[in-house]
């Protein structure tokens, strides 16, 4: 199975984390942030976008 453009882009970063606490891949926290993000921004951003100034 190829990589994923997500997964290669974020590859270099390491897992601080200690291996008894691993309980998900870090790249999926990671995945969960980024779509979590983008979807409160919308939520924010939403009532805004009947402004003529922004």
């Amino acid at each position: 199975m190829a990589e994923s453009k997500f997964s290669i882009i974020f590859s270099d970063l390491t897992d601080p984390r200690v291996d008894r606490t691993k309980r998900h891949k870090l790249l999926d926290i990671i995945g969960l942030s980024i779509s979590g993000f983008c979807v409160i921004s919308q939520r924010i951003c939403h009532p805004f976008r009947k402004l003529k100034y922004i």
